[in-house]
């Protein structure tokens, strides 16, 4: 079990992510987790290629807004004792 849990909600702005995730991803004992709102392919690959150890969801109801979306990563991430909620603009 990870201690944290790490979710951003990201909406066509890999350019946000590319910066955010470097600076995150050493993070000791936390999992990123990614909700895709704008279900964009370009970051999906972006993430598969570049940080495959992120969890990335899209919601099967398209775009959730920023609390549906974090309770929707709470929801399918696995279990931990803390879960921050970022915006991808964080850096």
């Amino acid at each position: 079990m990870n201690k944290t849990v790490i979710g951003l909600i990201s909406y066509n702005d890999k350019h946000y992510l590319e910066k955010a995730l470097p600076e995150l991803i050493n993070l000791p004992d936390a999992k990123i987790v990614i909700l895709d709102n704008a279900q964009n392919d370009e970051i999906q690959k972006y993430l598969e290629k570049d940080f495959p150890q992120v969890t990335y969801l899209r919601h099967p109801d398209g775009n959730t807004g920023f609390s549906k979306g974090h309770n929707y990563i709470v929801e399918k991430s696995p279990k931990s004792e803390y879960y921050f909620c970022l915006n991808t603009d964080i850096l």
